[in-house]
């Protein structure tokens, strides 16, 4: 019955769900924000018509509901959003009519309970995706204290029963902690990871106060007023340590209410300290320049009849960049990288208020560039390794207390998500049918080129952080620990890389890179062009996977393997064909061009042909004998670099590297031949093992007399063989300008290595012949 209805509804809203399908399958395939805009506003247009629908079931609005918010999430995982695309998609999960809101609908009036409920836990998924996306605003800094002081009431009803359980008149410190961890470690992360908003961040640790002092105080009694104030003060030491703009009044309430002295002198002691930092004078004279030009702002929008405030003037913009810019020195600067997160919160602050006003205005609004992003990975790593080293204690005053730290690494993660959706989203909108000019699509395929090099960078640095945290475990004691920290770490950086940035960034990319190189129907006119599109595109395409390949063979994912690299291998070996095909047909100059462009082409096929034979090396090596697929795997290796020698052999470029692969590729030793082992007691003397070369023929042909003729022909003797072959095939006109050059230049000496060469005996003819 359920089923039946489920269908029913679909019927009902198959416009809706068919839009944006494939976001919700496959994400969103391209990184384009005007692509994903057009198709958020068509989502947008069709939700709206379902829920004006007064017949509408109850199980039609849910699944609707549903699919809006799954293709919003899948949107806002690829490319940033505006704040106006983020307040359509929480008013699009709201109450959508009267009957749905007061129910009254007669028509399974019973559904009207799970419509709420799905609406709740949507909702909760909502904020969840904006505090994560925009980590390090004051916005998802206020929704997530909202969130904490829920937490923290629900978390007080169930510590007010354990507390009660416990033996004793007074409730100790440590007691009131193991009660309360789950609130008080979520004040303390967030406390962390707003120390940049200095206007804002005080917010955090008074309300923390006051929900100790003026409820879980009164509500466990007189038994936890010494635990409860001696929480309190901490939450005054750990703020006090922080530059803010309410930090004198902050010290004057501390003073006011502490009655141990000695404690007292102490933290106002660090407070002081923090007053006459650098910190605080540079994040002052930051806060007072924004304040200033907001107050001008405000007082020319309120003056002008449209009520739109002016652009600040370029000086006013400079100077306030000057202040950043100081801050963020300032905060590099201090010590063991405690300094690294909150520079890391202002940068993504500071991204986040520029994307913000020029789509305001409906300017391009501009990502992480090269440089920004390596900066934004460099406060990172600073802080990661900070962190891991000397401030990582897993208790209710850290930011991160999972036992397994599963926490502190899904926010490593996060941040390296956000990193990827602000440095590869594009703002070019692809024009329908490929019908665009070719310097825009060469300009395209090129703004890819750079994407790809900044996703190495962040997908890189996930391995360096995994690599960082991977030698610090090392050093525990407990061995349990240790290789449950380790577990946990890998199986959630293993997860990500083939989830998020493969599935997601890696795919999109990819397919932008061939709307982009696909060339307009009809169009024969620039030929040349085309090539140069085709072949730039062909290279960006295999960094894409050579970075995936490398990425995931680093990671050790389960779902790793070369077959990505091995169809493009043969995919870019028939463009460079079709490439030399046409170059005989066209006058010299085109013909040249085409020549340019099948060496580059052929340099990253070498490059995936490199990984494609270590992998092959490790799986010989690891194997009791060699499988099937391997032999498989190693005849089309030897046949891509035979066919690739031949194209660069043609064109006039240097086969030697290719030479040195296929000869590499010949000799791998099978380590499981008999008596190959070193240290063999049967066999004294080292015995050469046997090379996969010859044993991928004996398995094909079997062991006998023909197959030992097949082998031969096809190992060493017959890279031979096709050396000399390449080389009769090899243009002589280059040859022979090069030697008359020797001879001008040497003289004699190249006159008497001439004749050397003739005398020289022939080599015997190839057994073809």
């Amino acid at each position: 019955m359920a089923a039946l209805q489920r269908a029913a509804a679909s019927a009902e809203i198959a416009l809706l769900l068919e839009c944006g399908a494939d976001y919700v399958a496959r994400g969103t395939q391209t990184l384009s924000m005007p692509a994903v805009y057009a198709t958020l506003d068509a989502v947008e247009l069709l939700w709206q018509q379902c829920t004006t629908q007064a017949q509408l079931s109850h199980t039609a609005r849910v699944q609707g509901m549903q699919h809006f918010h799954a293709v919003h999430e899948a949107a806002a995982r690829c490319v940033p959003l505006s704040s106006a695309r983020w307040e359509k998609w929480l008013a699009g999960l709201g109450p959508h009519s009267a009957a749905v809101a007061d129910g009254t609908a007669d028509v399974e009036a019973g559904l009207s309970p799970l419509l709420q409920a799905v609406q709740r836990d949507l909702v909760t998924a909502y904020w969840g995706w904006f505090r994560r996306l925009h980590w390090g605003s004051p916005s998802a800094a206020r929704a997530g204290l909202s969130l904490v002081l829920e937490e923290a009431d629900r978390a007080l009803d169930s510590a007010s029963g354990a507390l009660a359980a416990c033996t004793g008149a007074v409730v100790s410190v440590e007691q009131l902690e193991t009660a309360l961890a789950a609130p008080l470690q979520a004040f303390a992360r967030l406390s962390a990871e707003s120390a940049h908003l200095f206007a804002d961040h005080p917010l955090i640790g008074r309300l923390e106060r006051l929900w100790l002092s003026e409820t879980v105080g009164p509500a466990l009694g007189v038994s936890a007023e010494a635990a409860v104030e001696a929480l309190v003060r901490r939450s005054f030491k750990r703020d006090v340590q922080l530059p803010s703009a309410a930090l004198p009044e902050l010290l004057r309430e501390y003073e006011e209410s502490e009655v141990e002295e000695r404690k007292a002198k102490d933290i106002l002691a660090k407070g002081h300290a923090t007053m006459k930092s650098s910190w605080m004078r540079a994040a002052s004279a930051l806060q007072t320049q924004t304040a200033l030009l907001a107050g001008t702002a405000d007082s020319a929008a309120a003056s002008t009849d449209a009520g739109a405030a002016p652009l600040p003037s370029p000086r006013e913009v400079a100077r306030l960049e000057e202040l950043r810019d100081d801050l963020l020195r300032e905060l590099k600067r201090l010590p063991g990288g405690r300094g690294c997160l909150p520079a890391l919160g202002l940068v993504v602050q500071r991204l986040l208020e520029d994307f913000g006003a020029t789509t305001s205005r409906g300017a391009p609004s501009g990502g992480l560039s090269s440089s920004q992003t390596h900066f934004y990975l460099y406060l990172l790593h600073q802080w990661f390794a900070g962190y891991i080293g000397s401030h990582h204690r897993w208790s209710t005053t850290d930011m991160f207390a999972a036992p397994d730290d599963s926490d502190l690494w899904g926010f490593v993660l996060d941040r390296h998500a956000v990193c990827l959706t602000w440095a590869l989203a594009s703002e070019e909108a692809p024009a329908p049918d490929g019908l665009e000019s070719g310097a825009r699509r060469l300009s395209a395929v090129e703004a890819a080129a750079v994407a790809v090099e900044k996703l190495r960078a962040i997908l890189y640095s996930v391995v360096h952080c995994l690599q960082l945290y991977l030698a610090s475990v090392v050093s525990f004691t407990s061995a349990e620990k240790r290789e449950v920290r380790q577990r946990a770490v890998t199986a959630a950086s293993q997860a990500w890389v083939q989830e998020v940035a493969v599935e997601v960034f890696c795919r999109a990319l990819l397919s932008d890179v061939l709307d982009a190189s696909s060339a307009p129907e009809g169009d024969e006119q620039q030929s040349h062009v085309e090539t140069c599109i085709e072949q730039r595109a062909l290279v960006v395409e295999a960094e894409l996977k050579l970075v995936m390949y490398d990425v995931m063979q680093m990671m050790q994912c389960p779902r790793h393997s070369t077959e990505r690299l091995e169809t493009f291998v043969q995919a870019a070996l028939d463009c460079c064909d079709a490439w030399c095909v046409a170059a005989t047909n066209e006058p010299h100059g085109a013909r040249g061009s085409r020549s340019d462009a099948v060496l580059p082409a052929i340099a990253v096929v070498g490059r995936c042909l490199t990984r494609i034979a270590s992998r092959l090396r490790s799986d010989v090596a690891a194997a009791a004998e060699v499988a099937d697929a391997s032999v498989s795997l190693y005849r089309r290796l030897v046949l891509w670099l035979k066919h690739a020698i031949s194209i660069v052999t043609a064109v006039g470029g240097d086969p030697g590297p290719l030479w040195d692969e296929w000869t590499s590729v010949v000799a791998i030793p099978l380590v499981c031949s008999a008596g190959s082992r070193p240290g063999d007691e049967a066999s004294p003397a080292t015995v050469a093992p046997l090379m996969l070369g010859y044993a991928a023929a004996a398995a094909v042909q079997g062991r006998s007399r023909s197959a030992l003729q097949a082998a031969t022909s096809g190992g060493l003797d017959g890279i031979c063989w096709e050396r000399r072959a390449a080389a009769k095939a090899a243009p002589q006109g280059s040859a022979a300008s090069i030697a008359a050059a020797d001879v001008d230049e040497a003289g004699v000496m190249g006159q008497q290595r001439e004749a050397e060469a003739h005398l020289q005996p022939p080599l015997k003819k190839p057994r073809g012949e």
